[in-house]
């Protein structure tokens, strides 16, 4: 009951339950005694929808702010920076992709904003997230030249004519990844309205 009633269904029929008791014990139709029994119904619905509207304003979620700094340390500010200015043309470093690998393996309820908007947000997020991490697996591979570098060139050669189908690999790469950044951003500036922070 702790946890239904300040949802907005359970505040709802709390209200409700409350007018209906006024309603039927305490609605002054003819002059009579107050029936103890109906007072009694009325102060607990009273009670009850009180709770309810007390319990949902109860504040920030701890889990949310946990869930917010943990999704945030992953993308550091270099990896916002690589999302934002490179060029898939260049090799990637392994790193940067690997921060953003660990992020898509974030499903789960563990990982369920309890604030609505804040999920939706970090679920449009999200689907962005593994569109980006598909695309870099599919395109991307280990360098021939550079054990630490992936690359989109197939033998890890950028200096020679790239091929009209790699480049449109690239320009799918050079567009999704600045487009993840500004997704980024506007979900931390909610969360940060939101969470209080």
């Amino acid at each position: 009951m702790a946890r239904t009633l300040p949802t907005w269904q359970g505040r709802l029929v709390a209200g409700v339950a409350l007018i209906g008791a006024i309603v039927v014990g305490l609605w002054p139709d003819h002059p009579r005694d107050i029936d103890a029994e109906k007072l009694v119904a009325v102060v607990l619905t009273g009670a009850a929808w009180l709770f309810a509207e007390l319990a949902n304003s109860g504040g920030v979620s701890e889990h949310d702010r946990k869930l917010f700094a943990s999704i945030e340390s992953q993308f550091s500010d270099g990896v916002l920076a690589h999302l934002r200015e490179h060029d898939f043309a260049v090799d990637v470093h392994k790193t940067k992709a690997s921060a953003l690998w660990d992020l898509g393996y974030m499903e789960g309820s563990r990982y369920r904003f309890l604030d609505r908007p804040l999920q939706a947000k970090w679920s449009e997020l999200f689907a962005a997230l593994r569109e980006f991490n598909n695309l870099q697996a599919e395109y991307l591979s280990p360098s021939s030249t550079n054990g630490d570098a992936l690359t989109i060139h197939l033998h890890g050669e950028p200096r020679y004519p790239v091929p009209a189908s790699v480049q449109a690999e690239i320009k799918k790469l050079n567009e999704a990844a600045p487009a993840l950044e500004r997704l980024f951003n506007e979900f931390a500036a909610l969360a940060r309205r939101r969470l209080g922070l």
